[in-house]
């Protein structure tokens, strides 16, 4: 018997070191970098409007996730929703801005990591 061959196969690219678990740090922070937002959402849902509009907001869920979420699924919106006039349309068009740079700027990273984890893991039903 031979000795084990210490060589990576061809087309593989060396995991060792710090490399390996700086790879790993930037797949974890992208995970939560995404799902941050998921979970904002889903504390929003279970809070009451003046502690979402009152700094700081929380990051932990709220007391009032049955009552919310019953309210939502089972009564709907009863009353008129108050439209504010924002004169030219200026407050709108910052939101949208913001928004568009955001959902750009996650889609950029996230092609991003796409990338770097093709590179560095080894796929064999996409690399052969």
């Amino acid at each position: 018997m031979g000795a084990p061959n210490k060589e990576p196969a061809a087309g593989m690219v060396e995991k060792r070191g710090h490399a390996l678990w700086l790879t790993h740090v930037f797949m974890i922070l992208g995970v939560l970098i995404v799902f941050f937002p998921i979970w904002l959402a889903f504390v929003a849902s279970t809070v009451t409007q003046a502690d979402i509009v009152s700094p700081p907001m929380p990051l932990l869920p709220g007391e009032h996730f049955l009552d919310n979420y019953k309210r939502a699924l089972l009564s709907g919106v009863n009353h008129a929703v108050e439209l504010t006039d924002y004169g030219d349309g200026y407050r709108h068009r910052e939101n949208y801005h913001f928004s568009v740079v955001g959902v750009c700027h996650c889609l950029f990273s996230l092609s991003w990591q796409d990338r770097f984890f093709l590179a560095y893991f080894y796929h064999p039903d996409v690399t052969g």
